[in-house]
């Protein structure tokens, strides 16, 4: 099975059409009303969601209306939802509002990531867990 990454054959494209729903070429995130839709049908244990920005009154936000509504129908379908999230995400805010900080069980972030940056997470009651890999 080929795997998509993204380099000089996305370069300047913005989507990627497959069969009724895009590929967002910058990030590799399926999107569109069949994508949605699909998720909606689906029950998980568990969902580990990227987070593209997370911020303690805000909540989790992307930057395209497209993914926000694939990202919703995630949480929705998941009794417990992991966010990954890098130190440079943390306490930012995009256009699109996915769901309230609320709706994330765990957070995994890097080590190196300081207790004081994490301190407004950790009081919304979020288990906070370090991992050399996020």
């Amino acid at each position: 099975m080929a795997t998509l990454k993204p380099g000089k054959y996305l370069e300047g494209c913005p989507a990627i059409v497959t069969s009724l729903s895009s590929i967002i070429s910058l990030t590799l995130v399926n999107v569109g009303t069949v994508t949605t839709e699909t998720l909606r049908m689906i029950r998980a244990d568990l969902c580990m969601l990227g987070v593209c920005s997370l911020h303690p009154e805000i909540g989790i936000s992307v930057p395209n209306l497209d993914e926000a509504h694939v990202k919703r129908a995630m949480i929705a379908g998941s009794a417990e939802v992991v966010g990954l999230v890098t130190a440079e995400k943390l306490d930012t805010a995009a256009p699109y509002l996915v769901e309230s900080i609320r709706a994330l069980t765990y957070l995994v972030t890097a080590p190196t990531v300081s207790n004081n940056m994490l301190s407004a997470y950790k009081a919304l009651g979020l288990t906070i867990i370090r991992d050399e890999y996020a």
